[in-house]
C-alpha cells in the first residue's frame, strides 16, 4: 500500500528509487512514504484495461518485482486455473519475507504447472517431488539465494524443444536427461484427456475472417494455434497443417522473388520455420540442413540479414547452407 522513495546523491546528481514498504517499518531522514494505486493481473482483465482477447493467451508471463513476485502471480490465479498462460519466469529472492520456494512451486503444481530453476544453461526441475532442502534459500538452511524461475504445463506440446534448446551446458552432463526424466514423470501424473486444437477451439476457420489487411499475418495467427494448442494438444494431422500455414505465411506473398521485403509476419513465419528444424520442434525432426535452408531464405530477403545477425544465426551458415551443428542460439 506504501511506496518508500528515497535519494541517493551520485556525483552531484540525484536519482530516485522505491520499493513497498513493509508492515511498521520506519523512514529514514529525506524518505517520503506514498500511496499508490495497485490492481491485481486478474482485476486488468476483468476491468478490461489490458488488451488480451476473450480467446487469446499469454504465451509469457515475465514477473521481476524485487521480492513480491508470489503476490503478483496470487493475484493472477483465475488466469492461471483457466490454463491461459503458457509459460512463466518470475525470481525467488532468498529472505526471511519472501516465503517458501516449495511451498510456492507446490501452490503453482496445483494449476498444473512443473517449476524449474534456471541455471546457466540448464534447467534444475523442482515440482513434484523434486525438490531437494539445498534449493531452500541460504537464511533458511539452503542454497539459494536470488534464482530465476521457469514454469510451464507438463502438457505443454513446446516444453521438449524449450528443454532441448536451452539445457546445453557442457558440464552439466546429465541434465537434459533429467529435466525430460521430471518432464515425462509430471506427465504421468497429471495424465488429462487430450483435446485436439479443433475440439478446443472449435471453428478455426473463423482466425482467417479477422478484420486484417495482413493475410500473412493471418495465416501465421492460425499456424500459432495448430501448433502450440494453447490449451489444446495438437494431433500429428494439425501439426502438418500448422506447418503449411506457416509456409503459407512465410511465402504466399512473396512467391520466389527473393528481392522483394518481406513484411513482418512473413518473417516472423521463416524464422519460425527454421526454428523448427533446429530445434525438433512442431511435430518435426531436427534437421540443420532444412533450418540452414530457411535461414538462407531468410539472409537472401532485403532486410533479412539484420535479423539473422539479431538471432546470431549468420555466422553458422556454411557454404552449402546447412546450419551448424555446433551452434547455440543466442
Amino acid at each position: 500500500e506504501g511506496v518508500r522513495f528515497f535519494e541517493i546523491a551520485d556525483g552531484g546528481s540525484r536519482r530516485m528509487g522505491a520499493h513497498m514498504l513493509s508492515e511498521g517499518e520506519v523512514l529514514e531522514e529525506g524518505e517520503i512514504a506514498v500511496t499508490v494505486p495497485s490492481m491485481t493481473v486478474d482485476g486488468l482483465l476483468e476491468q478490461r484495461l489490458c488488451a488480451l482477447g476473450e480467446d487469446e493467451d499469454v504465451y509469457l508471463l515475465k514477473v521481476d518485482t524485487e521480492g513480491h513476485d508470489v503476490e503478483v502471480l496470487e493475484g493472477a490465479s483465475k488466469l492461471l486455473e483457466a490454463g491461459r498462460v503458457k509459460y512463466i519466469i518470475f525470481e525467488h529472492v532468498g529472505e526471511e519475507w519472501s516465503g517458501d520456494l516449495a511451498d510456492f512451486t507446490g501452490w503453482l503444481w496445483g494449476f498444473e504447472y512443473g517449476c524449474f530453476l534456471i541455471m546457466d544453461r540448464f534447467l534444475v526441475p523442482v515440482s513434484h517431488g523434486w525438490f531437494h532442502p539445498l534449493y531452500k534459500s541460504s537464511v533458511k538452511g539452503g542454497l539459494i539465494s536470488n534464482v530465476d524461475m521457469f514454469c510451464a504445463s507438463p502438457h505443454d506440446s513446446d516444453l521438449p524443444a524449450v528443454i532441448e534448446g536451452f539445457v546445453t551446458h557442457g558440464h552439466a552432463r546429465r541434465a537434459k536427461a533429467i529435466a525430460f526424466e521430471a518432464l515425462r514423470g509430471w506427465q504421468d501424473t497429471l495424465r488429462r484427456p487430450r483435446r485436439s486444437v479443433q475440439e478446443a477451439h472449435g471453428d478455426l476457420e473463423r482466425f482467417l475472417e479477422r478484420p486484417n489487411n495482413d493475410p500473412s499475418a493471418m495465416a501465421l495467427y492460425l499456424a500459432d494455434l495448430l501448433l502450440h494448442g494453447y490449451g489444446a494438444q495438437p494431433t500429428a494431422q494439425e501439426r502438418a497443417m500448422g506447418l503449411t500455414w506457416l509456409r503459407r505465411a512465410a511465402f504466399q506473398m512473396q512467391g520466389e522473388d527473393t528481392n522483394a521485403r518481406p513484411g513482418w509476419a512473413a518473417t516472423a513465419a521463416l524464422v519460425e520455420l527454421a526454428s523448427c528444424y533446429q530445434f525438433g520442434g512442431c511435430g518435426v525432426r531436427m534437421d540443420f540442413r532444412v533450418a540452414g535452408h530457411y535461414y538462407k531464405r531468410l539472409s537472401a530477403m532485403q532486410g533479412g540479414g539484420m535479423w539473422l545477425e539479431h538471432l546470431g544465426m549468420l555466422a553458422n551458415l556454411n557454404a552449402t547452407g546447412e546450419l551448424q551443428a555446433t551452434m547455440h542460439p543466442v
